[in-house]
Order: structure tokens, then C-alpha cells, then sequence
């Protein structure tokens, strides 16, 4: 007669416990802000750009837009503003491609319109402008103007991300840790925090230093 006996098990085997992650935060989808004076430091007046843009100079069109967005020694005018981003758009200028489609996304100096705002975001991120490639990483995580689309916002988020914009590090490694559009991984979540971090975000520093007590050393 055989007698079953209870077989210890090996601890081998065993899975560390891991302490209990808070949740993970959600993406930030933030509307893109104007630029700042300081930012732009447009430091021809406006009657020198006006003469350069008559000769079809495509910054000269770009910086009288950006005068009149941010009211650069001259009243702010969203309608002209508009109308001069347009013509350096246009001519293919990225920031001017970036700025208009913040318009059109806003619906400030022209009536809003999402398929306008990509179609314009999607110019100058092709052109290597890494606002405008975050932009498209949020319309398509919320939808604007598209479908969903989880996977083509972590491919754009990753191309922002790669060259050094912030809010796209975090929002990417929010995606990792999520699994959302791409396979959940810790290890990538926590790298982009951690480069989210290095650059000041405080947001993506407490939350890589969380995410560091459920990694193995060789992990990190």
C-alpha cells in the first residue's frame, strides 16, 4: 500500500517578494504652451523681418508669426500670426510647421481642426522637430483627430524621447510600466524615468526610485 507524503519544496524556486508598487501615473497630455519671449529672443524688429519675408526668406515669415503670437514689441494678433506661420509652413519651415499646427490644435487665429494640426505636426516632425513628434505621440494616445493608437504614440514619444525632451521620457516609461502600446517592461520604464529625472523632473524621480525596490541589481 503506497502512503502519499506531503515533498518539500525547494526554496530554490521560491520568487522574491517584491513590495507592493504604488500605481503607476497616467500619461501627461498637457496643451502645448506659447513660447516665451525668452525662448524665442526675436531680436529683429519687425520692420526688418517684413522686408526680409518680402524677398520669400522663410524665417524672416517664422519669427514675424512668433512677434505676433507672443506680442514681440507689437500687439498679440492670432489672426496674423497665423497668416504668417502659414507662408513660412508653406515653404516647409518646421518651427513654423509646429507653431501652426499648436494653432490649429487650439483653434486660436484659425477655427480648430485636429486633421490640420497633424497634418502640420506630422511636416515638421519629419524634419527632425522633437515638439512637434510629442504631439503626435499624444493625438495619438487620446485620439485627436485619429484613431487611437497606443503603438504609434510609443513610436513617437520614443523619437522624441530619444533626443532629449523630457515630457516624452515620461511619458513613454508611463507606457512601458503600463504595457500600453508596447510590452509592459519594468527595466525600460525605469530607464526613462530615471533619464526623465536626470533632466529635473521630480515626478519621474520618486517614481523610478519606487520602481529600483522591484528590480534585481543586474537589472538596474
Amino acid at each position: 500500500q503506497v502512503t502519499a507524503e506531503p515533498v518539500p519544496v525547494s526554496t530554490a524556486f521560491v520568487p522574491t517578494p517584491v513590495a507592493a508598487l504604488p500605481p503607476p501615473p497616467q500619461v501627461v497630455v498637457a496643451p502645448p504652451a506659447d513660447p516665451t519671449e525668452a525662448e524665442l529672443a526675436l531680436a529683429q524688429s519687425l520692420d526688418l523681418l517684413q522686408e526680409k519675408a518680402k524677398t520669400g526668406d522663410s524665417q524672416a515669415e517664422r519669427d514675424i508669426g512668433l512677434k505676433y503670437l507672443v506680442g514681440d514689441n507689437t500687439a498679440v494678433n492670432e489672426e496674423e500670426a497665423a497668416r504668417w506661420l502659414l507662408r513660412a509652413s508653406y515653404r516647409g519651415e518646421p518651427t513654423a510647421e509646429y507653431w501652426l499646427g499648436t494653432l490649429y490644435s487650439r483653434g486660436r487665429g484659425v477655427p480648430a481642426d485636429p486633421h490640420q494640426a497633424n497634418h502640420w505636426y506630422g511636416a515638421s516632425a519629419k524634419q527632425g522637430n522633437r515638439y512637434a513628434m510629442h504631439r503626435l505621440g499624444i493625438a495619438n494616445f487620446e485620439g485627436l483627430g485619429m484613431e487611437t493608437n497606443a503603438q504609434e504614440a510609443v513610436r513617437w514619444f520614443t523619437q522624441a524621447a530619444e533626443r532629449g525632451l523630457v515630457d516624452s521620457q515620461f511619458d513613454l516609461a508611463v507606457l512601458y510600466e503600463r504595457g500600453m502600446g508596447v510590452m509592459p517592461s519594468l527595466t525600460d520604464a525605469y530607464k526613462w524615468y530615471a533619464v526623465a529625472a536626470s533632466q529635473g523632473d521630480k515626478e519621474a524621480a520618486a517614481r523610478a526610485a519606487a520602481l529600483s525596490k522591484a528590480l534585481k541589481p543586474e537589472e538596474l
